[in-house]
């Protein structure tokens, strides 16, 4: 049997806009029913962030979700969490930054190789725990990135990798590993959105 994984990206932050990375956010009602509408069936398996705009929808998917510090998204540093309207004096490093994230990381804040070296082992962590299963990892855009940049032998430190390929909040991405030695992972799908109106396999919406 094949091993499926669903990556799902968290909801729309409750939070001005900004570079939320270990900045400990919540996402708001809309985001976390547009996660819901993303999900048609039930994962034998979930993987998730600690940070609670993916833990709090991985637990309550079901308690025996499996938290990944792993897998929590890029710290960035003194940029973190603070509104772009305040970052008027950095705008020339955030523009650098963004132009080539791999030689100019934000200051006081993580390495991009160490970024990508951190996912990587939780990818494969997944992959070792949800084997020939239905899985579901609730995580971060630059995780998702990360992770395709794995698969398909990307360079993930020139910022047309970051501005040039589009994981919007709630969108989901899959990923297939056949079962049969030195398989290769194939993307299926990338930045599926949550439809407008769809059944979800939650009883219960979100407070």
């Amino acid at each position: 049997m094949s091993t499926v994984i669903d990556l799902l990206r968290h909801g729309k932050v409750d939070g001005a806009s900004a570079l939320y990375g270990s900045t400990d956010i919540l996402v708001t009602r809309d985001g976390f029913k547009a996660m819901q509408q993303s999900l048609k069936v039930k994962p034998e398996k979930v993987f998730s962030s600690p940070l609670q705009r993916c833990a709090k929808f991985s637990q309550q998917l079901t308690k025996q979700a499996i938290l990944v510090d792993e897998l929590a998204e890029m710290n960035f540093g003194d940029w973190d969490g603070v509104p772009f309207d305040a970052l008027n004096d950095h705008w020339d490093a955030l523009h650098q930054f963004w132009q080539n994230p791999g030689l100019n990381p934000p200051p006081n804040g993580e390495n991009l190789d160490n970024f990508h070296r951190r996912v990587v082992k939780g990818w494969q962590l997944v992959t070792a725990h949800g084997k020939g299963q239905n899985n579901l990892v609730v995580c971060h855009g630059g995780v998702i990135r990360m992770i395709l940049a794995h698969i398909l032998n990307v360079d993930y430190r020139q910022g047309s990798w970051y501005s040039g390929l589009s994981i919007d909040y709630a969108s989901l991405t899959r990923i297939e590993i056949p079962d049969h030695p030195n398989a290769q992972p194939v993307i299926r799908f990338i930045n599926m959105a949550a439809p407008t109106t769809s059944k979800t396999i939650f009883k219960e919406s979100h407070d």
